[in-house]
Formats: structure tokens, C-alpha cells, sequence
């Protein structure tokens, strides 16, 4: 990414004190682009259980893409640029599938 003069304007993409507000407790898990940049997934935890909602946003607009993933892991790698793979739990909350 180029530095100094040629550097791009600052472009916010995700701003956690923003998505905090309203909850007692908030956490970010995992926050990852994808090989092309162009989406962000990341894993919010807003209880403190480790029990995590996965959400995609467009980078550059940053509007919301597809239904979020919830009751994961945080646990979240891209494969590409249109697929993601996360871990579900089971019903005792231990890490149970790779999807």
C-alpha cells in the first residue's frame, strides 16, 4: 500500500467503538479480507461467551453481503475470493464442523 503523498484517502472500514455501542460487553474475534480485498469477514462477540456471529461487508461500500453466520467459532479463513470456511459448534458449544 503506497505511504506519504500517494497514500489513498483513510477509507474507516469497520469501527468497533461504534458497533459497541449498546452492549456491556463487545469483541471483534477475527477480522480477515479477502485475497482480493474486496470483502471483510469478521466474528463479533457481543456477551462474552465466545460464541460468535459472522458478518461480510463490502470494503469499499461497506454494505453488508449475504446473511451473517451465527453461533460459530471465530474461526474464519477465506478460500478465494467468494468462499468462506468457519467452524460451527454442537449443542454442548464445542467446535463440531469445518463448513
Amino acid at each position: 500500500m503506497p505511504a506519504g503523498p500517494d497514500a489513498p484517502a483513510e477509507h474507516v472500514i469497520l469501527d468497533e467503538n461504534l458497533k459497541a455501542e449498546g452492549h456491556d460487553y463487545y469483541s471483534i474475534g477475527a477480522f480477515k479480507v479477502s485475497p482480493s480485498g474486496k470483502l471483510v469477514a469478521y466474528a463479533e462477540d457481543t456477551k462474552g461467551d465466545e460464541i460468535y456471529t459472522v458478518f461480510v461487508i463490502d470494503a469499499e461500500s461497506g454494505q453488508y453481503v449475504g446473511q451473517p453466520l451465527k453461533a460459530i467459532t471465530s474461526d474464519i479463513e477465506w478460500a478465494g475470493d467468494d468462499n468462506l470456511v468457519y467452524i460451527t459448534m454442537d449443542n454442548i458449544l464445542r467446535p463440531d464442523k469445518v463448513c
